[in-house]
């Protein structure tokens, strides 16, 4: 395998990792805690924020605590690199959220999209860390 197979694969997986634990500015302010409303409305002004954000340290102040850290624990070249990904795979219009369930941390939510004019779900998990809605996850299925 060469350096920039290897380099690739490595960033390949922390994206799937980060991914899987956030996929991503009504321009929040760093360290602020959003814990107005529902997860539901939580979720919808993290997607508007994902939609605006130009580079990842704009969504850190939404995430959770763990994908925080994964993110920063990340060079900032590879940060780039894992935030172009994200918005490539991460881009979904027309969002709905469909169901919520309760979780022990925060609230599940069952949300439905479109990428490129093609249905698409995701599972979203939505944690509360200290009192403030954080984005733990979102894993989506569907035509991409």
């Amino acid at each position: 395998m060469t350096h920039t197979s290897s380099v690739s694969t490595a960033c390949s997986r922390r994206l799937l990792a980060f991914v899987a634990g956030a996929v991503l500015s009504l321009a929040v302010p760093a360290g602020a805690a959003i814990q107005t409303g529902t997860a539901t409305q939580f979720y919808m002004t993290y997607r508007a924020a994902f939609d605006k954000a130009q580079k990842i340290e704009e969504l850190l102040p939404l995430l959770a605590a763990k994908n925080r850290q994964d993110v920063e624990k990340t060079p900032a070249d590879e940060r780039v690199k894992l935030f172009m990904m994200m918005k490539m795979f991460g881009e979904m219009k027309d969002v709905k959220v469909l169901k919520t369930t309760k979780t022990g941390n925060g609230e599940r939510l069952a949300v439905e999209g479109t990428t490129d004019g093609k249905k698409q779900t995701c599972a979203v998990e939505i944690v509360n860390e200290t009192g403030a809605w954080k984005m733990g996850g979102e894993k989506c299925s569907g035509s991409f």
